[in-house]
């Protein structure tokens, strides 16, 4: 008996899609099909190839893995796995974000100086108050 006879591809279907995490009615809308006829194709042993192709693409689900006849909805180019590091643009994030965490930490010792010298501030208001308009004091 050949694979292709065994496979139910309804089942499969329902699988991927419970599994995608996306509600049955939301994939039946997006197919432009009916929630009862969506459940009917999951009752469906064969399914046309397009129908199932367009489903993965609405779910982002690649199901050439579970019919390997079928054509990957999502095509890879060779070049693509081999990934050209650009170091220059690397250098100015990381130091961009280097920055970034140097001026938040002087930010949090210099709050945290704040909190410490007028230890009266306890709640949220008095903090948030306390950040809008003395803090901006304390750093210039």
């Amino acid at each position: 008996m050949a694979q292709c006879e065994t496979i139910h591809q309804g089942k499969i279907i329902e699988k991927a899609i419970r599994n995608s995490g996306y509600k049955v009615n939301w994939v039946a809308k997006r197919l432009g099909i009916s929630r009862h006829t969506l459940y009917n194709r999951f009752r469906s042993k064969l399914l046309k190839e397009n129908f199932i192709q367009h489903l993965g693409k609405v779910i982002f689900y690649d199901f050439s893995l579970d019919f390997p006849n079928m054509n990957p909805i999502y095509e890879v180019e060779e070049d693509a796995t081999e990934y050209h590091f650009d170091d220059g643009l690397y250098n100015s994030i990381e130091e961009k974000y280097t920055i970034l965490l140097e001026r938040y930490n002087h930010l949090l010792i210099i709050f945290a100086e704040c909190l410490n010298k007028y230890h009266r501030i306890a709640d949220n208001r008095n903090i948030a108050t306390f950040i809008k308009y003395q803090l901006p004091t304390f750093l210039s």
